[in-house]
């Protein structure tokens, strides 16, 4: 949860249970030792206290030998261009408490790596206040002199294109590019790229323009059942935290090959609050600023079973904000159930004879934000995605108990 509607901060405690969260602790194995045009992996190892680098070069690795030298669990999902592993981390790396580990691959083999360090989404617990603000100052002057004792004094550069575009450091060694990121008040992340990188991206800084002829429509799967979704939409789980608007934002820009912007950017750029919490209306505006540089726009629309069947069929995801009660929450566990049943006929009539979801007027504190990736005419209902992890990747619900708790509707897609 984490959508804020009338300033108040949207989260049902009631409720978080429905949130998913892939915890995970890494374990070092030992390792040979190797040289790597004069990079002793070891060392770097012991300084960042988890075996990101072996014996062979880091990206001519798949993304499972690194899984296996960290020795835990992640979550896998994928874009259209690329895969991205993620897990929510106990791990000090650099000293530092992490939050979140990411691999991407692209070819089956490593493209990036992200770690995201303290950031006002898991790290603050109500309010940001001076220890917050001291606590990130501490933490980004370890990381930096951690890699400055490995690869000596960094650059000042860019990451990013545009308008989201920020300042980092950069520090080069080991076939790699380090750019750390810290954003007062909002994140620190470090991102380990291919040695060039930087290079490359300032030959071109001009992001890639996505288009509605690129065929979007061929994500559209129906089944025999007259189920009609949206294949290949990423999954982006957001914890624990009141991120569900910057994590259905990433998802859908995620899902048209954009993934240089992360749910704690979106977060930054809407103004979600400290810990979660977003004004949909600044929320709209400004995410408007985000994607434009990609040629994605937004599409406000009615809550209407014509104008979701018509984005979907399109391969357009839509998002959702919507009031998420217990109500509406044991509808779709009822309707998961029934549905899986097996006997599609069946699941028809029941459908038919349920009474309609009734919504409370104490919605206020249940703001939330999913994503709409499928319908079905014959039963009039709707799949939607929400941002917590595979378990939550489709759930149907009939559209007119969906009506009973829906707040706005809007698609972001390409001009």
């Amino acid at each position: 949860m984490g959508l804020r509607l009338t300033g108040v901060v949207a989260v049902a405690a009631a409720l978080a249970a429905d949130c998913c969260v892939l915890c995970a602790a890494f374990k070092v194995h030992e390792v040979q030792y190797s040289d790597l045009g004069g990079f002793d992996y070891r060392i770097f190892n012991n300084a960042a206290g988890v075996p990101i680098f072996s014996r062979e070069p880091l990206w001519e690795q798949s993304p499972l030998s690194l899984l296996y030298r960290l020795g835990t669990t992640f979550e896998q999902t994928k874009s259209q261009k690329l895969s991205r592993y993620s897990a929510y981390v106990t791990d000090r790396i650099f000293g530092v408490r992490s939050e979140l580990f990411k691999i991407e691959e692209d070819n089956g083999k490593i493209s990036e790596i992200q770690i995201v360090f303290f950031n006002k989404g898991d790290s603050v617990d109500e309010r940001w206040d001076y220890k917050d603000t001291r606590t990130m100052q501490v933490q980004e002057k370890a990381i930096t002199d951690a890699l400055t004792d490995l690869f000596g004094k960094y650059e000042n550069t860019r990451m990013g294109s545009g308008r989201n575009s920020e300042k980092a450091r950069l520090w080069k060694g080991a076939g790699c590019e380090f750019l750390l990121a810290a954003r007062n008040r909002e994140y620190i992340t470090l991102n380990i790229r291919p040695e060039g990188w930087v290079g490359e991206k300032k030959e071109d800084e001009s992001p890639e323009r996505v288009t509605m002829q690129m065929g979007w429509d061929k994500n559209v799967e129906k089944n025999s059942n007259g189920d009609v979704w949206i294949k290949n939409m990423p999954m982006v789980n957001q914890g624990n935290k009141g991120y569900c608007m910057p994590a259905t934002i990433e998802r859908c820009i995620l899902y048209y090959g954009v993934h240089d912007i992360d749910m704690h950017r979106i977060a930054a750029a809407v103004n979600t609050a400290d810990g979660g919490g977003t004004k949909l209306p600044s929320a709209i505006a400004n995410t408007r600023k985000i994607i434009s540089p990609n040629n994605l726009r937004i599409d406000m629309s009615q809550f209407t079973f014509p104008k979701i069947r018509k984005y979907i069929d399109m391969g357009v995801p839509m998002c959702w904000c919507l009031f998420y009660l217990p109500e509406f929450r044991d509808r779709l566990r009822e309707t998961a159930m029934l549905r899986d049943v097996g006997d599609f006929e069946k699941w028809v009539k029941q459908s038919r004879k349920m009474p309609v979801l009734k919504a409370k007027s104490d919605t206020f504190n249940t703001g939330h934000v999913c994503n709409i990736v499928g319908y079905n005419s014959t039963t009039q209902e709707i799949a939607i995605s929400n941002s917590w992890g595979e378990a939550h990747e489709i759930e149907w619900v009939r559209f007119k108990d969906a009506r009973a708790v829906s707040l706005s509707l809007f698609a972001i897609r390409p001009n």
